[in-house]
C-alpha cells in the first residue's frame, strides 16, 4: 500500500475542512427560502444635519421603497463572497458563524429576524462582528438588485493604502462595485442587531458617519469616479419586537469634480470579484494570479461541466467527486470561466465583454433556480443533482 507523504496528507486535511465549511454555508440557505427586509431611503441633507427635530417622526424622514426580498440559497451565496473576498488566507474557520446561523434566525417570518435572546451582543461592523457580516451578504444583495453585480474591496488597491492610515476620517468605504457597462458604485455596508425600532437619532448616527467619512470622500476618489455611492444599514431584530427588520440607505449624489484621484484599471474590479469566487471554489493559485495580475505559468485544472437549464455550470473535478457535500456546491458559468481563463493568458477583453445572468434572465423562470442562487456575474451557489449529460474538461488557470 502506497504511503502517503505529509504534504499530501496535510492537503487532504485541507481539502475536508473546505468542503465543510461550505457545507456550514448550506445550513443557513436550505431551512431559509424567501425572506424580506423592509427598506428605507434617508435623503443626503437630512442625515449630514448637526441636530433632528424634537420628536423627529420616521416616516416623514425618510421614503419607504419596495421589500429586497431573497431567497436563503441566495443569502448564502452573497455572504460567501463576502467572506473570501480578502486575498489573506481564506477565512475557513469564521464560515462556522453561518453554521450557527440555523440556531440564531427564527425561520417562522417571512421578515428575517432573530430569535429572542440572540443578538444582544451585536455592535456595528467590525471584521469578526456576526451583525456586519451579514449586513455586508444584505449589501451584496442590495447592490445586485441595482444591477451592479462585479465588486471589489476598496482596501485592496494598493494605491488607496496611504489612505487608510490614521484616525477616523482616513476609513475608506468596504466595497467598489461595477456593473455590466462598467459604471461604478461606492458602497459603506454597517450592520446592527442592537437597534430595537426605527429609531431616527440612532440610525442617523451611523449612517451619518458612513457618509462623511467612508462614501462621500471616496466617490471622487477613484479614477474613473463612482456614478453612485450608497450607505447602507442592516437592522435584524428579534422576532419579539413589534418592528419589521429593514435595511436602510442613503444615496447621495456623484458628481464628478475632475481632480486627480486614484487610477482604478479597467479590469481590476472584475478581477477581483472572480479571484474571490475561485478563493470559494478553493482555485487560491488561480485567485491569486487573476487578483496580482503579471505573467505566470498556468495549470491545466480539471472541471465537470453540466447543463443546468439552459445554462452550463462549471465545477471543480475535486468538489463533483467528494461526497457528500455535491448537494452545495460553488460553479460558475462557462462562459464566465473562459473569461477568466483568457485575462490570466493577459486578454482581459472578454472578461469587459462579459454580459449580466442578474437582470432580465433571472426574471425567467428557466434562469431562476429553486436550490440555488445564480448572480448577474455568472457565479452559482446551490444544489446540483446528478444529469444526464456531464462534459469533463480542463481548463488553463
Amino acid at each position: 500500500m502506497a504511503r502517503i507523504s505529509s504534504i499530501e496528507r496535510s492537503q487532504i486535511q485541507i481539502r475536508a475542512r473546505w468542503h465543510g465549511a461550505i457545507a456550514a454555508v448550506r445550513a443557513l440557505a436550505a431551512p431559509l427560502t424567501s425572506r424580506e427586509l423592509e427598506v428605507f431611503e434617508w435623503a443626503r441633507d437630512d442625515i449630514l444635519r448637526a441636530r433632528l427635530p424634537n420628536g423627529p417622526d420616521w416616516m416623514k424622514l425618510t421614503q419607504k421603497r419596495p421589500h429586497m426580498t431573497f431567497s436563503g440559497w441566495r443569502l448564502a451565496h452573497a455572504v460567501l463572497k463576502a467572506e473570501f473576498a480578502s486575498p489573506s488566507h481564506p477565512r475557513l474557520q469564521n464560515l462556522g458563524f453561518l453554521w450557527e446561523s440555523a440556531g440564531y434566525i427564527d425561520w417562522r417570518h417571512r421578515n428575517l429576524r432573530l430569535l429572542g435572546g440572540e443578538g444582544e451582543e451585536g455592535r456595528d461592523f467590525t471584521p469578526s462582528s456576526y451583525a456586519g457580516r451579514l449586513a455586508q451578504g444584505l449589501s451584496i444583495l442590495f447592490g445586485e438588485d441595482q444591477n451592479f453585480h462585479f465588486k471589489a474591496l476598496i482596501a485592496q488597491l494598493p494605491e488607496a493604502r496611504p489612505y487608510l492610515r490614521g484616525g477616523r476620517q482616513a476609513k475608506a468605504a468596504d466595497f467598489v462595485f461595477e456593473n455590466p457597462q462598467g459604471q461604478r458604485m461606492v458602497l459603506e455596508s454597517k450592520g446592527s442587531f442592537s437597534i430595537p425600532e426605527n429609531d431616527p437619532t440612532a440610525v442617523k448616527s451611523i449612517l451619518r458617519g458612513a457618509l462623511r467619512y467612508q462614501v462621500d470622500p471616496w466617490l471622487n476618489r477613484l479614477r474613473p469616479a463612482a456614478t453612485k455611492g450608497f450607505a447602507v444599514l442592516s437592522c435584524i431584530r428579534k422576532a419579539d419586537l413589534a418592528t419589521p427588520s429593514a435595511l436602510i440607505y442613503v444615496d447621495p449624489p456623484a458628481e464628478d469634480t475632475g481632480k486627480d484621484g486614484i487610477p482604478v484599471p479597467p479590469s481590476w474590479v472584475r478581477r477581483q470579484n472572480y479571484a474571490t469566487w475561485l478563493n470559494a471554489m478553493g482555485l487560491h493559485g488561480p485567485a491569486r494570479r487573476l487578483r496580482d495580475g503579471g505573467e505566470y505559468s498556468l495549470e491545466a485544472y480539471p472541471f465537470r461541466v453540466v447543463d443546468y437549464r439552459s445554462l452550463r455550470l462549471a465545477i471543480p473535478d475535486d468538489w463533483y467527486t467528494m461526497a457528500p457535500f455535491w448537494r452545495a456546491q460553488p460553479a460558475i458559468e462557462m462562459g464566465a470561466l473562459k473569461a477568466i481563463s483568457a485575462a490570466l493568458r493577459g486578454d482581459d477583453t472578454a472578461l469587459l465583454a462579459y454580459g449580466t445572468y442578474g437582470t432580465e434572465r433571472t426574471a425567467d423562470t428557466a434562469y431562476t433556480p429553486e436550490n440555488g442562487s445564480l448572480m448577474g456575474d455568472g457565479t452559482y451557489f446551490g444544489e446540483i443533482e446528478p444529469f444526464k449529460r456531464e462534459d469533463r474538461i480542463k481548463v488553463e488557470l
